[in-house]
């Protein structure tokens, strides 16, 4: 059995109020040499829950967050 850990990815618009969605999940694990990311960019969900959001931005970011946690992936496979 190979051990890892997992970690959900949250997007709060208001810190104050706590509210947030999911928006992806990332497993990691140490002895494989294994990290994986998936991250939803779409922010339909974001906007209906949040009212009017910078979609643009939003994707941006989460964009962005995939891309370096890739990145990081493929850099512990080496």
């Amino acid at each position: 059995m190979i051990a890892y850990e997992f970690s959900v990815l949250r997007y709060s618009y208001d810190p104050l109020t706590q509210e947030f969605i999911n928006v992806g999940v990332v497993v990691h694990s140490p002895n494989a040499r294994f990290l994986e990311a998936r991250v939803d960019t779409n922010y339909g969900r974001a906007s209906r829950m949040f009212g009017q959001i910078d979609g643009a931005r939003y994707r941006f970011s989460l964009r962005h967050l995939q891309d370096k946690l890739d990145e990081l992936g493929h850099d512990l496979t080496q």
